[in-house]
């Protein structure tokens, strides 16, 4: 399951209105189009998300009832896939690893099943998932929003990827850092620390972002692979300073909207509220 942490702003997560994530990238739902050729990656990447994500909001306990909706293609083989897709996540719901849960297996040419178990929130009223529901993508954030940033920036000529990041975020001076290059950020072999506890510090989005941008290197580059959420913040910024526009408005325009994705976004408004798996209660804002 993923386990949404919390983070601070640009690669780069938030909270704001209670137990809904407002990330700087986060919440998705299945897209509603996408191009057959070009991105049909990032279609099954947003599937899996919607499927196996878990919401954590409030206090685990057993639901009196769980509700359990399935559909199936024509064949067999796809009805005994739904069935197994409802035992699995049945069995994890009744064991409270999560109040609800959404799967859906297709292939290119189309849905072969789902499977619909429990409910978005632990509370007995809430609704059931379907494919409407939007859901954090936490860390799938990295792969789908600033990923796909940078492959088209490169693709472009607009940026290098063993050049020292210094080239596009000149400001970021300190020991060892001129040595790590745009790759080594995207590899995870910068040298900077997975993620400090920025939001036991401060809840300000700014100064968050000024800790991020002054954490000093672990390692020297390319020593060893740490995943770094830290070294995601600064990919983040380097689109933002090359292309000129900030990362979620770059992806809407550049990524997002041209594949169809038409609800895939980084702060969804008010109205969508209804529709969003909740994540987590944060004791922390």
């Amino acid at each position: 399951m993923l386990r949404p942490a919390r983070r601070g702003p640009a690669g780069r997560r938030a909270r704001g209105m209670r137990g809904y994530p407002t990330r700087y990238l986060s919440v998705a739902s299945t897209p509603t189009g996408f191009h057959p050729t070009l991105m049909n990656a990032h279609r099954r990447m947003l599937v899996v998300a919607a499927g196996l994500t878990a919401c954590f909001v409030g206090s685990a306990r057993t639901p009196r009832m769980i509700p359990v909706i399935t559909w199936a293609g024509p064949s067999p083989e796809a009805r005994r896939l739904a069935d197994a897709l409802a035992q699995v996540l049945r069995r994890a719901a009744a064991d409270s690893a999560f109040p609800g849960a959404f799967a859906i297996v297709g292939r290119r040419s189309g849905v072969l099943a789902y499977a619909s178990v429990g409910r978005i929130d632990w509370d007995s009223a809430a609704a059931s998932p379907d494919e409407r529901t939007l859901w954090d993508l936490a860390s799938l954030t990295k792969v789908i929003g600033m990923t796909s940033a940078m492959m088209q920036l490169v693709e472009r000529g607009r940026i290098e990827l063993d050049v020292p990041a210094q080239r596009y975020l000149p400001d970021w001076t300190g020991p060892g850092r001129a040595n790590v290059t745009v790759r080594h950020l995207l590899t995870h072999t910068s040298g900077l620390p997975a993620f400090r506890r920025y939001d036991t510090l401060t809840t300000n989005a700014d100064s968050i972002a000024g800790l991020l941008f002054a954490e000093p290197l672990d390692t020297v580059p390319g020593a060893r692979m740490v995943y770094s959420d830290i070294g995601a913040y600064l990919l983040g910024r380097i689109v933002e300073r090359v292309s000129g526009r900030r990362l979620d408005r770059y992806l809407e325009e550049q990524v997002f909207r041209p594949l169809g994705m038409h609800e895939t976004m980084y702060r969804p408004p008010r109205e969508l509220l209804a529709r969003i798996a909740p994540t987590e209660v944060d004791t922390v804002r």
